[in-house]
């Protein structure tokens, strides 16, 4: 009995831990996305690093993160982060349209045209 009670509490303690620290991310983000509103893309940028590297699973913080750079100009490092996120898995419409975005500001309108084409396809089949 005395085990099996300390088993319980140490699972408490873990999810307990858990939930706290998606909480900090969750307040991190949150604090970005005020950041970016008011344009303040470098300190925003800084703050998702930070919960990236807490969550370095975490897809919505890496699109938050791309969303972050293209406002501060720095579409190459979005391909290279959406590059990287493709490691995880087919890509989302979202992730297409940031690549798009990405290649708009580099000047390459053939590419992001077609991200942008084939955004809107799989958007349109979730439908």
């Amino acid at each position: 009995m005395f085990c099996m009670s300390r088993i319980f509490t140490a699972l408490i303690l873990v999810a307990s831990f858990s939930s706290q620290a998606s909480a900090q991310e969750s307040c991190l983000s949150q604090k970005a996305s005020l950041l970016m509103n008011s344009g303040r893309f470098p300190q925003a940028i800084s703050l998702l690093m930070q919960a990236i590297r807490q969550q370095p699973a975490d897809l919505s913080l890496r699109r938050q993160y791309c969303t972050a750079l293209l406002g501060h100009g720095q579409a190459k490092d979005v391909l290279a982060q959406l590059d990287a996120m493709a490691q995880a898995g087919p890509a989302s419409a979202l992730d297409l349209s940031l690549r798009a975005q990405a290649f708009e500001q580099l000047g390459e309108n053939l590419k992001a045209q077609s991200f942008y084409k084939q955004a809107l396809s799989l958007d349109q089949d979730s439908f």
